[in-house]
């Protein structure tokens, strides 16, 4: 595995007359990052990139979780589940271009799952995020506790980790389109991009580091020039049915929302936003839609023949992957079918010696239980059920106890999407803050929010610093 001491190298073709990279030619572990980077959360991102230098209001409504005190988040749920949301990675020995998960991740919470209760029936051949939901397999509870490990493999083979082949070259472009190298493609490439005069082109090889991992992150995110922006070889323009009711507060004489009125069913959508890899943020919003070269990446993945990638890996676990989060009953103001394809999703292992309470998503791991040998090969199964609540009688608790934010509060969303507990002086003093004289400028809009709406709020949280004005004063 390469670390950040151990850097890997891309060889680069460049124009020097529009001071553009054309294509570059890369190893496996250079385009395993890049697939790595569409399993990454918005959360990851903000985290890597830093709050002020992520696009759009992402890192206000991230700071929004970090500053929400606790005494409005439900009983016995994180902060963790939306700030540090754990990945089903299945991907042993991915290069280390960005920093480790022990790096970016500043909580020693696990995730916890849990297995069926029925130990006459399936017993823990399933696991799930999803306290007391329904088992996949029979009718028992999900109720019993298993630990989740993220450990290295076991693999003497260091070709069969990643996701792609070792033995072939790739051409990546500019705008992060990838395919199998060949002399004839390179030549073909030239003449689609017009190049007119050989001469001016140059042969450069750059080294990558983690500086280099987290400059191409933000700039996949960012421009269509990916590599060109990333490498800092040319400056870029940046880029800056259930339904809920939401009151908002506008300025008609400016055509700009103050701030928004709102339950917690909207505010559990909007941190739900946080949790959501950056390939199912492109499912949703179409690959041509969404900013920066990541549609490019993630029709690569698409796109590559199955005989580049490694043996058993699926591209599903790049283009569908598996958030660990036992966050039941989150509002539907995103297409359910684009974020879920199946009920059983990813597979997981446990122990084929002592059986013990660990899982992991790492074929032939070492077994975590004290001084077990055993290895991590017998398999079951994750999937994402309903959670229910229960209070001390056994009995399930009401909707309000879903969620991430309790639900008598009403909350303050801000147009960039800082979110704070309501209150009447808080809002007198925002339209001080406004420099608002005249409040009979000032009209009060009840909004109905369904998917559509739901699909719009995520694009402009990633695009814009006014994200409400954006979507409902569009028109």
């Amino acid at each position: 595995m390469t670390t950040s001491t151990s850097n890997l190298s891309m060889k680069l073709l460049i124009d020097t007359k529009n001071k553009k990279v054309l294509f570059a030619e890369a190893s496996k572990d250079v385009v395993d990052f890049l697939f790595t980077l569409l399993q990454l959360p918005l959360a990851t991102v903000i985290k890597l990139l830093t709050k002020q230098a992520a696009v759009g209001s992402l890192g206000n409504l991230y700071s929004s979780v970090e500053n929400l005190k606790h005494i409005y988040w439900q009983p016995n749920l994180s902060k963790d589940l939306i700030l540090n949301p754990t990945i089903l990675i299945n991907s042993p020995a991915i290069s280390g271009l960005l920093p480790s998960s022990a790096a970016i991740s500043h909580s020693k919470i696990t995730p916890k799952l849990y297995r069926c209760s029925n130990s006459l029936g399936c017993g823990s051949s399933t696991v799930t995020s999803a306290y007391n939901s329904s088992c996949a397999m029979c009718r028992g509870r999900m109720t019993r506790e298993a630990n989740f490990t993220a450990t290295a493999a076991s693999n003497n083979d260091s070709n069969n980790n990643g996701f792609v082949k070792e033995v072939i070259t790739y051409m990546i472009m500019d705008n992060l389109l990838i395919q199998p190298m060949s002399t004839i493609s390179g030549i073909t490439m030239l003449n689609q991009l017009n190049v007119k005069d050989v001469g001016v082109l140059k042969e450069t090889v750059v080294q990558l580091g983690m500086k280099e991992g987290l400059k191409l992150l933000k700039a996949s995110i960012e421009s269509e020039m990916a590599l060109t922006t990333g490498l800092r070889l040319l400056k870029a323009s940046m880029q800056s049915k259930m339904v809920l009711t939401s009151v908002f507060l506008k300025n008609t004489k400016c055509k700009k929302v103050l701030f928004a009125e709102a339950s917690k069913d909207v505010v559990d959508f909007l941190f739900t936003l946080l949790q959501l890899p950056l390939a199912t943020v492109i499912k949703l919003l179409t690959k041509e839609a969404v900013v920066g070269s990541m549609g490019n990446l993630y029709s690569s993945v698409e796109n590559l023949n199955h005989d580049y990638f490694q043996p058993k890996r699926s591209k599903d676990l790049i283009l569908n992957p598996t958030i660990l989060g036992s966050s039941p009953s989150i509002s539907g103001l995103l297409p359910s079918s684009a974020t879920n394809h199946s009920k059983i999703t990813t597979k997981l292992y446990k122990c084929n010696y002592c059986g013990g309470t660990f899982v992991t998503d790492v074929y032939n791991s070492k077994c975590s239980t004290g001084s077990c040998s055993g290895r991590m090969t017998t398999e079951i199964y994750y999937f994402k059920g309903e959670a229910r609540t229960v209070d001390t009688s056994g009995h399930s608790n009401n909707n309000n106890d879903n969620g991430f934010v309790k639900g008598v509060i009403t909350y303050m969303i801000m147009d960039d999407l800082v979110i704070e507990p309501m209150s009447t002086i808080s809002s007198i003093t925002m339209l001080n803050r406004f420099n608002i004289k005249d409040v009979g400028v000032l009209k009060e809009t009840v909004v109905q929010l369904g998917i559509t709406e739901g699909l719009k709020l995520l694009k402009a949280s990633m695009e814009s610093q006014m994200v409400l004005t954006s979507v409902f004063l569009a028109s």
